[in-house]
């Protein structure tokens, strides 16, 4: 009996054990049928598709691993943990529903200036520019016996040649802003430029009531082709000043379409390529100016001369009735530099976490238009006040006054480094930039050490016509210039 019931309750345990072991059919859908095809015991599941739902599964649901998922009795029709991210037939979140392609709104804003649909910046620029370049001694001194001529053996140049008039530390702005031109980041486009404050030096040199030092401006004269010097201070003849002054101010601006090549995922990183438009401006000015004011009437030295010598002033004789006299001679040059060119560069970066390192490379070739305006003047001031005024300076003459202009060919290159953390939108960095351009026009190069004493108002030895050996003065000398310093800022991308 007992052993009876035992073995029955045997076979109602297996045939249940049997029963749960079957796949369970889902719920019928409408018009009967399964909501899912089921699939074909024979055919291996495949991995999941990524273009739309797969049937792959009991319910169209595999596992990472390509297995097919099926759900226990009473769970039939629910979506599988884990099914809801992208490839999930039917989830709720396909891919790229709402972070776009590659990577999503991350990667668009943190790719790099031109990853985002907009992005800008701002610098602060601390530059140096290249020194003006003296060929030539400007200023001299010497024992009295010498009179400040190069070659004598006491003489000693103050200005140049080997002491170029540096400007250091030039403050300015760099901006920058750009936007998107399309949705996937892939293009943009980018203006911006920098903006330095007026570069300023200046050399002043005096002499004592009693006329000491000498003091000199030295030149080669045309007539004679021999070392010679125009005096501004000697000793019991006349005292003065020698003022000496240097300006550099630069600008510029460019616009870029913007390729971008390459993103980080979701940090900095990246390479972009630039292809534009590019202007830069370049205004100098050199000045000289000399003050002398005499005891009485200058003697005549020769070659060499104090200003007024013999009571001559601009071919007219004043006499000593009217000395002393107070001469001053003001010499501006002004050059301006205009570069129109087209531009192609690239930026690279590099990321480490939420720090970056950048490197900027920029090419530009196309026209430069240059300019040289020349002033100058003459000032005779007698001691009954009555004051005279010439064309035409020291180093600038009467028939130099004008404006002169040459058109070339030039080229522009720029690289730079920056170093800096980004911020979630916001970036701060630090770097080095580096700039050159070839073929302009710079003050000093326009000078010449040659002086014709008979066109300059101050020699007693003016007549106001060209000699048989007049030099004509190249003002227009190609130069190069260069810019290199640091810059400190901030940048945003959205």
């Amino acid at each position: 009996m007992r052993k009876g019931f035992l073995g029955s309750l045997a076979v109602v345990a297996l045939g249940a054990g049997l029963a749960f072991g079957q796949p369970s059919a889902p719920p019928a859908g409408p018009g009967g049928r399964p909501p899912y095809p089921m699939p074909d015991p024979g055919v291996v599941p495949g991995p999941p598709s990524m273009s739309g739902p797969s049937v792959t599964g009991a319910y169209g649901y595999t596992s990472p691993d390509g297995h097919p998922i099926i759900m226990p009795p009473g769970l039939d029709g629910m979506i599988p943990p884990g099914s809801m991210g992208a490839g999930a037939p039917g989830g709720a979140y396909p891919p790229d529903a709402h972070f776009g392609s590659g990577g999503g709104l991350l990667q668009q804003a943190f790719g790099g200036y031109g990853g985002g649909h907009l992005w800008g910046g701002v610098d602060y620029l601390w530059w140096t520019p290249k020194s003006h370049q003296v060929r030539d001694p400007l200023v001299t001194t010497s024992a009295a016996a010498d009179l400040g001529v190069l070659g004598a053996a006491t003489t000693v140049a103050l200005c140049g040649p080997d002491d170029n008039i540096s400007i250091d530390n030039i403050h300015g702005w760099r901006v920058w802003l750009g936007c998107g031109l399309d949705g996937e980041g892939h293009l943009g486009a980018e203006v911006g430029g920098f903006w330095l404050e007026k570069g300023q030096r200046q050399f002043i040199f005096n002499a004592n009531g009693a006329g000491l030092p000498v003091l000199a401006v030295p030149f080669v004269n045309a007539d004679t082709g021999a070392n010679s010097a125009f005096i501004v201070s000697f000793p019991g003849v006349s005292t003065g000043s020698i003022h000496v002054l240097a300006e550099t101010n630069v600008r510029s601006a460019e616009a870029s379409l913007v390729f971008n090549a390459y993103r980080g995922e979701d940090g900095p990183g990246g390479l972009e390529f630039l292809i534009g438009a590019r202007f830069l401006q370049l205004e100098e000015t050199f000045g000289l100016q000399t003050q002398t004011q005499t005891f009485g009437v200058p003697p005549v030295l020769g070659g060499s001369f104090i200003p007024g010598g013999g009571g001559f002033f601009a071919g007219s004789f004043f006499g000593p009735a009217l000395a002393p006299y107070s001469i001053m001679t003001n010499d501006n040059i002004r050059t301006f530099n205009n570069f129109y060119g087209g531009q192609v560069g690239f930026r690279g970066e590099i990321g480490f976490g939420k720090f970056f390192t950048e490197l900027t490379g920029k090419f530009a070739a196309g026209y430069m238009r240059s300019w040289v305006d020349l002033e100058g003047t003459s000032t005779l001031a007698t001691s009954n006040g009555m004051i005279t005024t010439q064309p035409g300076g020291l180093l600038n003459e009467p028939q130099d006054l004008c404006r002169h202009h040459a058109d070339r060919f030039a080229m522009l290159g720029e690289g730079g480094i920056n170093v800096g953390c980004q911020l979630g939108c916001l970036r701060l960095q630090v770097g080095y930039t580096f700039l050159w351009v070839n073929n302009v026009v710079r003050p000093t190069t326009s000078i010449t050490p040659v002086l014709n004493p008979a066109l300059t108002p101050t020699s007693p030895s003016f007549t106001g016509s060209f000699p048989a050996n007049f030099i004509p003065r190249n003002v227009t000398r190609d130069d190069e210039f260069f810019l290199h310093g640091f810059n400190v800022g901030a940048a945003f991308s959205f």
